[in-house]
């Protein structure tokens, strides 16, 4: 299995929303550059720890053969594009997204076939079938956010990127996705 990002979002906040949380002078941009940097790598780190994708994003995942259940390991996912598949022929084809039920409700989200319907059998290779599928939360959690002001002003105030603040792993505990736990 393999997961590749298509496209990437902003981040969810901009130095501007910093300056306060990291006693800067609202006028002053001299460490917007900085801050910018800092904001996109918490963001990064908090994303893979809580295995969310916070702002609009679109993701691949590629998979040797159809299991069960696919699960989408990136979430909260918002649709899905297409799944498509390499036939027994070894001819690429589009699964009709009228056989797969997309269930958003399951944490990972995940796709199965609809009742009295299967997965095609596939041509045994690597990345037989892939999915892409969109991502990202409309409004980002306050909670999210906050870890991300957190590890932003705690990287601020020693210039190192070394870890993340005490506090913030056990305040996104709720967030992280149950795919992080399999």
């Amino acid at each position: 299995m393999g997961i590749q990002q298509i496209t990437d979002a902003a981040a969810p906040l901009v130095a501007a929303d910093l300056r306060a949380h990291c006693s800067i002078d609202a006028s002053d941009t001299s460490f917007d550059s900085l801050l910018t940097d800092y904001i996109a790598a918490a963001n990064g780190l908090i994303e893979e720890l809580t295995g969310r994708a916070f702002g609009a994003q679109v993701w691949k995942l590629a998979l040797d053969a159809f299991p069960v259940a696919i699960s989408l390991p990136r979430g909260p996912v918002t649709g899905v594009t297409w799944v498509k598949y390499f036939d027994a022929a070894g001819t690429e084809q589009t699964f009709d997204s009228a056989k797969y039920i997309t269930d958003l409700v399951s944490d990972p989200a995940r796709l199965v076939p609809v009742p009295d319907t299967s997965w095609p059998i596939t041509q045994v290779r690597a990345n037989a079938v892939t999915v892409q599928f969109a991502t990202g939360y409309s409004a980002v959690p306050p909670m999210i956010l906050q870890a991300i002001r957190a590890t932003v002003a705690a990287w601020f105030s020693t210039r190192e990127a070394v870890a993340l603040p005490p506090g913030v792993v056990d305040a996104l505990a709720p967030w992280r996705s149950q795919w992080i736990f399999a």
